[in-house]
C-alpha cells in the first residue's frame, strides 16, 4: 500500500469537497475508492486505536429500544445518537439486538 504525504491528501480531498465526486477524484489522483473513502470520512490523519478519553458508556437499554423503533438506522447515524464511534454501535448491535433470522 502506498503512503500518500499529507500535501496529497489535502489536494484530492479539495477536490472532493469541490466537486463531490469520487469518480473524478480517484481519476485525477490515481487512487482507489476505498482509500479516498477512508480519507473523506477519517480525515487526512490516519486512524491511531489509542482510545477516546472523553467516550462515553452506552447505556444499552437505550440503544435496544431506539434501534427496535429505528431498525434502519445506520451505525454511523447510532453512533451520533448514543455519543459512541461507529465501531462501537456495530459491536452492541451484535451483541444486544435479537435479529429474527436468529
Amino acid at each position: 500500500m502506498k503512503n500518500h504525504d499529507r500535501k496529497f491528501k489535502e489536494r484530492a480531498l479539495a477536490l472532493y469537497n469541490e466537486t463531490k465526486s469520487y469518480k473524478t477524484v480517484t481519476e485525477a489522483f490515481k487512487i482507489s475508492k476505498g482509500i479516498l473513502h477512508k480519507w473523506v470520512h477519517e480525515g487526512i490523519h490516519p486512524h491511531k486505536n489509542i482510545g477516546n478519553k472523553n467516550a462515553q458508556k452506552l447505556d444499552e437499554k437505550a440503544f435496544v429500544k431506539y434501534v427496535d423503533k429505528h431498525p434502519n438506522t445506520t451505525l454511523e447515524e447510532l453512533g451520533d445518537k448514543f455519543g459512541v464511534a461507529r465501531s462501537t454501535a456495530g459491536e452492541a448491535l451484535k451483541r444486544l439486538v435479537q435479529h429474527p433470522h436468529n
